[in-house]
């Protein structure tokens, strides 16, 4: 009976499942599952584009009177394509791009750093500084296009011609509508719009400045402009080089929505278009064969180009990067 009980009081076998995927397993295809859409984006939009972009630079396609495409490569035909466009531009989508940089950086580029010690330092009407000049940057550019038109075509000389009573011929017409101040007022847009970017990384950069280094400096005497020169400016001097050499870098690229003033042809017609604007439209026009009335790349001749500006603005921006490090205030 004894034997019975002790037969009936063991205790049952538990099988456990087996496992299948470890810890260290389950944690390797979640890490996995979170990368994959980011690491095939890289691979699409970076590695492809850039590599059949390198590719298109030496593809050239043209199609016979059959209508049938034919495409071979060739090492020079699209850089002498753009070379020979370039030319017959007379350079002046590099002038223009040229010139709306250094324009932009001594104007908006300079400035934007006084305006943002002034906001920095909280002087009188520092806050309405800030809302306005920054204000532009949250807001579409189509809408302040529109409404910067607006002022110029109407406002402005709706209010001149009847403060002074003119009329007709006499008054003032329509800003941006006179061909001779087109590339003016433009430029004057993106001078102003170029204000909100910049004094927020300003004002960024000099909020990080450490209090002590200030307050001790204001026990020695210093005055404002001081405190600028001496101690504002060395510390946000690696900003200041963050935004030359990212504008640097985009000299060649940048158009200043000529598009959304003028649409694709009036740019070319009153030859205030950059480098920049030709690509965006020959991307736009999309067209591999053939150009539009002599004023657009084909794909295939944007992407040498896009080789040239690299080749031109890859040493450069590093040289000029090294040279600012090295010349520039030290913090010391």
């Amino acid at each position: 009976m004894n034997n019975e009980m002790t037969n009936n009081t063991q205790p049952e076998k538990v099988y456990a499942a087996p496992k299948f995927l470890t810890r260290k397993t389950k944690r390797l295809i979640f890490y996995t599952l979170m990368i994959a859409l980011p690491f095939l984006q890289f691979l699409l939009f970076y590695v492809y584009v850039h590599i059949d972009s390198f590719a298109m630079a030496f593809r050239v396609e043209t199609i016979d009177h059959n209508g049938l495409l034919h495409r071979y490569y060739s090492w020079d035909e699209n850089f002498k394509a753009v070379f020979a466009y370039l030319k017959a531009d007379e350079y002046i989508g590099i002038g223009n791009s040229l010139r709306n940089y250094f324009i932009g950086f001594f104007t908006s580029g300079i400035l934007s750093i006084f305006f943002s010690y002034y906001v920095y330092k909280k002087f009188i009407g520092s806050g309405v500084f800030k809302v306005f000049l920054y204000l532009p940057s949250i807001i579409s550019a189509i809408i302040l296009v529109v409404v910067y038109k607006e002022i110029l075509n109407r406002i402005i000389p709706t209010a001149y011609n009847e403060i002074l009573g003119l009329e007709g011929d006499q008054g003032m017409n329509a800003l941006l509508n006179s061909d001779k101040d087109k590339y003016t007022w433009v430029l004057a847009y993106s001078i102003f719009m170029g204000f909100g970017g910049h004094i927020l990384m300003y004002t960024g950069a000099m909020s990080g400045i450490n209090e002590s280094v200030v307050e001790s400096a204001q026990l020695d005497g210093v005055n404002a402009f001081q405190e600028f020169w001496y101690i504002t400016l060395p510390l946000i001097y690696p900003t200041f080089v963050t935004f030359t050499i990212t504008g640097i870098a985009a000299i060649f690229t940048a158009h200043p929505n000529l598009h959304t003033f003028f649409g694709m042809a009036d740019p070319f017609t009153y030859k205030i278009h950059t480098l920049g604007f030709t690509i965006f439209a020959s991307v736009r026009e999309g067209s591999i064969i053939t150009t539009k009335a002599g004023n657009l790349l084909s794909l295939t001749q944007v992407s040498a180009l896009g080789l040239l500006i690299s080749a031109v603005m890859l040493p450069t921006t590093l040289i000029l990067k090294k040279v600012m490090t090295k010349y520039g205030p030290s913090t010391d």
